[in-house]
């Protein structure tokens, strides 16, 4: 099993199409589509259980791009969406986020 560290993402969308289309295109296609999604999102951060959660699993320092690909795995399990790739990939780059401004700021490790 590959064990991972910090900063290496993590992606519910597999990419298709070209081999020949550049990076920059797929990405500027996969925040098109992001950004349609992100106002209509299914799912919502209870930061008083999501902080916890991440300082029981992870508070030595933990890994964050496992931490939010598990938690947004289990989360639209239990919600519904797990077969919506856009939608997990969305929460999962959200979470990603807010945690890593949260550890630079010294409120988790």
């Amino acid at each position: 099993m590959k064990h991972y560290t910090n900063g290496t993402k993590f992606s519910f969308i597999r990419t298709f199409g070209s081999l020949e289309k550049s990076l920059g295109e797929t990405l500027k296609e996969l925040s098109e589509v992001l950004y349609g999604v992100v106002e209509a999102n299914p799912y919502f951060f209870d930061w008083d259980e999501i902080i916890p959660l991440y300082n029981q699993l992870c508070g030595q320092g933990g890994d964050i791009d496992e931490f939010c690909s598990s938690h947004v795995t289990g989360y639209s399990l239990f919600n519904g969406f797990s077969a919506d790739d856009v939608q997990k990939e969305a929460m999962y780059l959200r979470l990603r986020s807010e945690l890593y401004a949260k550890r630079s700021k010294g409120e988790i490790k």
